[in-house]
């Protein structure tokens, strides 16, 4: 066939081929697996979540002492778009928090705390006269 191969071996050749494609992408995903539970029982040791509580009591705190300031040195301007980026991220971030760890349906949107805040950010940005 002058270095021609037929189109059975060529169809054989790339089966062959793909399957070792598929198996190598499901080794790699088995390790991927792997590692992701060790990751995720790593973070949910005490000292990972010692570090997290102290990050995120340097955040509380940093929040604090920049809403003292603004509060204290523009009462009547930058406090507001503070407020509002403030409040925005934060919500952002509960509820992408809870929707990454399929707690959505715990996060309870009607609950009095999510409305207050966010008829705050609607009563700060639309009706500011009121």
């Amino acid at each position: 066939m002058d270095g021609f191969i037929s189109l059975r071996q060529a169809r054989k050749n790339l089966q062959h081929k793909l399957e070792n494609r598929v198996q190598s992408i499901d080794k790699v995903l088995g390790r991927m697996e792997k590692r992701k539970k060790r990751i995720s029982k790593m973070m949910a040791t005490a000292p990972f979540r010692r570090k997290m509580d102290k990050c995120a009591y340097v955040l509380g705190t940093c929040i604090l002492i920049a809403y003292s300031y603004l509060i204290g040195k523009f009462p009547h301007t930058w406090i507001y778009t503070y407020v509002t980026v403030l409040m925005t991220a934060l919500l952002l971030h509960r509820y992408y928090s809870y929707l990454v760890t399929e707690n959505h349906y715990k996060m309870y949107l009607l609950d009095f705390c999510y409305v207050a805040n966010f008829l705050m950010l609607f009563m700060l940005n639309f009706a500011p006269k009121c």
